[in-house]
């Protein structure tokens, strides 16, 4: 039942990207000139940490799905695409791997790609045994606790009972010697919820905007009776970014991710503070094809004109860049303004 759950996940997930247009949100947000960057793009490194974790890459593979009968062949091809390419890997959620003994699956993924850097997915209702037990079968370097409450709320079979999570991730992040990265699902994150659970100490936070997509639309559209109203749920990418670094205000980490389709919007993430950028879907969409090389050349540009950028923007690495003005208007001004996000000391920075 779980496996063909999760193969459904990935099939309205394609279905639901190739619908939706590309966000233009980003457009609020523009860059200032640099015309002497005395940079060469030779010294442009795109390294990056989290949680004092080394990633060769900022840009990593996110979270898709779990590891089934029915969808372990892709999993196994992402992360090898992860691993050619030097991106960290986000394995989906593992709470089939419990509920089918599938643990096989997931040491082939460590066995075959040994140099790789995997992020194990767990929800926050598993057992602290349970989620060791995720970790190791992947050797895993990081942990990611997905917040799928409205996702749960909508799947027709979703779980009913969200008491203890926050007992139950803090015992996590005590128990565990992996960082521990909390995740949304394509609906953003908010101040109201990092509030929470602000007193566990967790490492980072990936915010998973609606401007990807969003598991409360892929639920809704499993439905018989769906509630469309529901679809565009939640924070977008911009939104939950700005609001996350303003609440945080660098005491964790932040990973940005949901729709952050090209590197003019992956800078502008890692501008505003963000440390790495998680794509999935449009890699997902070219597996789906068998489009082998559109994959690799996908990624390529999308590094490569990372360095461009940030030639223009006379940063040298990522870290520099969350140091350069931006100007934000339109209507992530507006939002931050109802928010009482300071988003003015970004334009003179």
């Amino acid at each position: 039942m779980r496996g063909e759950r999760k193969l459904e996940h990935v099939n309205h997930s394609l279905l639901l990207f190739k619908q939706k247009q590309s966000s233009d949100e980003h457009k609020n947000i523009r860059f200032i000139p640099q015309e002497l960057p005395e940079k060469d793009l030779s010294e442009i490194s795109l390294n990056t940490k989290i949680a004092g974790i080394e990633l060769r890459n900022y840009l990593f593979l996110n979270a898709s799905t779990g590891g089934t009968q029915n969808t372990t062949e892709m999993l196994n091809n992402l992360a090898k695409i992860a691993s050619d390419h030097e991106l960290a890997f986000a394995v989906g959620s593992q709470t089939a791997m419990i509920a089918e003994n599938t643990d096989n699956y997931y040491k082939a993924i460590r066995k075959n790609n040994p140099k790789l850097k995997i992020i194990a997915n767990v929800p926050a209702h598993l057992s602290t045994e349970n989620v060791k037990r995720c970790v190791e079968v992947l050797e895993a370097d990081l942990l990611q606790v997905h917040l799928n409450l409205a996702q749960e709320a909508v799947m027709p079979e979703g779980d009913k009972n969200f008491v203890g999570y926050l007992k139950n991730i803090n015992n996590y992040v005590q128990a565990l010697n992996v960082p521990v990265i909390i995740k949304g699902v394509g609906y953003g994150i908010s101040k109201e919820t990092l509030k929470k659970i602000m007193d566990i100490a967790f490492h980072a936070v990936d915010i998973a905007g609606n401007n990807g997509v969003n598991f409360v639309a892929v639920e809704n559209s499993r439905r018989r009776n769906s509630i469309k109203d529901l679809d565009n749920w939640g924070l977008s990418t911009f939104e939950s970014l700005l609001e996350t670094k303003d609440f945080l205000n660098n005491k964790r980490d932040i990973l940005a991710s949901g729709g952050v389709y090209s590197a003019v919007q992956a800078v502008k993430c890692l501008a505003i503070g963000a440390k790495a950028i998680g794509i999935i879907t449009p890699i997902l969409n070219y597996l789906e094809q068998k489009k082998y090389k559109e994959i690799n050349q996908f990624i390529i540009n999308y590094l490569e004109n990372t360095k461009v950028i940030m030639r223009m923007l006379a940063c040298k690495n990522i870290n520099q860049l969350s140091g350069i003005p931006l100007l934000i208007t339109g209507r992530l001004y507006e939002y931050s303004q109802l928010r009482n996000i300071d988003i003015k000391k970004y334009a003179n920075r």
